[in-house]
């Protein structure tokens, strides 16, 4: 059957009566040269409809429902192929002769010039980084765009972390059963050396522009999700097993072919997969349903830590993110700010922060502060000492630890027992600045606030005051589990200054001592905190506070490999 021939036309005249304005694309593409076009058939191959000399050059497709897209190829007819079972509905393409030396430059200014005049586009990714000011510019400025786009070693580690411990205190409990288990230093190796090399000036731009979240895996199945902008772009479910922990990147269908070489083959399902030769796995493809960076996005599958690290020595592919990660920055601030987990932000800026570059805060709210426009009363030696660990010389601060160290459960209930106690620390400090004391006897730590002690650690357990009517009926009859209530009227409390308070006490050896005392106990023990904080100080509790013990107690809770 012989060849018809192809009609070929001005753009503006294939573009007529379709869903794009053609005189806006015609307007935006004429700086670019001739743009010429022919009409897609149906039930045609591409390489009956389009001339057998168009294959090398940029195209621009009307997807038939109101947007255009922006794409190059040295083989246009497969790749029309290709888009055709993505968009049935395609309708005509518009294409532009170039060199293969010239595609990548012009492909990113057309996509941009079409975006500049009003034309909605599904491939976002070729327009993410705006030419014009936005507020990304006063963390990480413009004249540092290009520099971190062309050099995929470098970032920028200055500048000086958030600091709000109410958000850090949120998330504390979901991070603690995050890093208990077996996989939670890989995952964070993994996530430090994800964020390191796709997010400009991580440390400057935390929180505000993107967040990481330690979610609850029983609820949803996500371990961990770094959220950038206005969308996810990374999420890692758990696995016992290395070769089965899965990462799930959230990327544009045209970064995907450009720089892993994804072939995409059917329309609504598995969209395709692709082999990675430097370790001989296969990846896969779906439909994404985010939209912030482009409604092309596609979610990608990577199952095994070694696939997803050998992901990340791909230097096209991460200089790739990166201006997708720039470009959802410059649209908006990040909208997961209120999820976002310090406690494991921590732990994944200090995986691959330079040595030089100490990015880990110190705990800066832990002091007893001095009632302002009062005089500083005089102090004896010892309560110096016991007031400022600066001024103890290091035998002190060692038999300090030692004391401390005695006082907390042996195992992995000591750790517990500090990771709790440095919580409620944080606490106090939020509700009651300057009341709040930790006293280091021989044999119990004790923290008070205000005129009641509110936790108290043994080396046979915690001992913590709550809210009578929040402890749960399961504990009430656990006989291994001491509650002691205001007799008769439980609403007097034990403390009469605090209302319903009562005391709890979890021995060290319990088989849940973990999960009640973390959990369980956080919202009702917390509750006290706030309930006490509103009474007086107890004189004694400034004297007897030691800052050396509140020091090493946040040591203990912060690395626990070292407990």
């Amino acid at each position: 059957m012989p060849r018809t021939r192809t009609a070929i036309s001005p753009i503006n005249d294939v573009l007529a009566g379709g869903a794009l304005d053609a005189r806006k694309v015609v307007r935006a593409l004429e700086q670019f040269g001739e743009f010429r076009g022919v009409p897609a058939k149906p039930k045609q191959a591409a390489s009956q409809w389009i001339p057998r000399s168009w294959t090398t050059g940029i195209y621009v497709l009307d997807t038939g429902d109101g947007y255009a897209y922006v794409g190059q190829s040295t083989e246009v007819h497969s790749r029309i192929n290709a888009h055709r079972k993505t968009w049935p509905s395609l309708r005509a393409v518009g294409f532009l002769k170039l060199r293969a030396n010239e595609l990548d430059a012009v492909e990113r200014d057309v996509a941009r010039a079409l975006d500049a005049s009003g034309q909605p586009l599904w491939n976002r990714t070729l327009i993410d980084v705006l030419r014009v000011a936005t507020s990304l510019d006063d963390c990480f400025s413009r004249d540092l765009h290009e520099q971190w786009l062309r050099d995929v070693s470098w970032n920028d580690w200055s500048g000086h972390r958030v600091a709000d411990e109410a958000l850090r205190y949120r998330y504390q409990a979901a991070f603690d059963a995050f890093s208990e288990t077996i996989h939670a230093r890989t995952i964070e190796c993994a996530m430090g050396r994800f964020v390191a090399q796709t997010i400009p000036a991580p440390v400057r731009t935390e929180a505000t522009y993107w967040s990481i979240t330690c979610a609850n895996p029983k609820k949803d199945g996500v371990f961990v999700r770094l959220n950038v902008g206005h969308q996810a772009t990374l999420d890692v479910y758990p696995s016992q097993r290395e070769e089965d922990r899965t990462y799930c990147l959230w990327i544009p269908q045209v970064l995907a072919e450009k720089t892993l070489g994804a072939q995409f083959r059917d329309g609504r399902g598995q969209l395709g997969t692709v082999r990675l030769a430097e370790v001989g796995k296969t990846c896969r493809f779906f439909y994404s349903r985010l939209k912030a960076a482009g409604p092309d996005q596609v979610g990608l599958v990577v199952i095994g830590d070694s696939v997803f690290n050998a992901i990340l020595e791909n230097a096209e592919f991460i200089r790739e993110m990166r201006r997708l990660h720039l470009g959802l920055m410059q649209r908006g601030k990040n909208l997961n700010k209120r999820s976002h987990c310090l406690a494991l932000a921590d732990r994944v800026l200090k995986a691959e922060a330079p040595n030089e570059t100490r990015v880990v805060p110190t705990m800066t709210v832990m002091s007893i502060s001095r009632q302002p426009n009062k005089p500083t009363p005089q102090r004896s030696e010892p309560e110096k000492i016991a007031r400022s660990r600066s001024s103890l010389p290091a035998r002190a601060i060692t038999e300090i630890e030692q004391r401390v160290r005695a006082c907390l459960p042996s195992g992995i209930a000591g750790l517990i027992a500090a990771k709790r106690l440095r919580a409620s620390i944080e606490l106090a400090e939020r509700c009651a600045a300057g009341r709040w004391g930790l006293s280091v006897r021989d044999g119990f730590l004790r923290l008070n606030v205000g005129m009641i002690e509110v936790m108290t650690v043994e080396p046979e357990g915690v001992r913590l005051l709550v809210l009578s009517p929040t402890i749960p009926i399961a504990l009430r009859s656990d006989p291994d589990v001491g509650i002691r209530e205001s007799s008769p009227d439980p609403n007097r409390g034990i403390y009469s200054s605090v209302y319903q308070s009562a005391v709890i006490a979890v021995p060290d050896w319990h088989r849940h001592f973990s999960a009640i005392v973390l959990e369980v106990l956080s919202v009702a023990h917390s509750e006290l905190i706030r309930r006490a904080a509103s009474t007086r100080m107890n004189p004694m509790t400034r004297k007897a506070h030691v800052q050396a013990a509140v020091d090493f107690i946040e040591t203990v809770a912060s690395h626990p490999l070292d407990w």
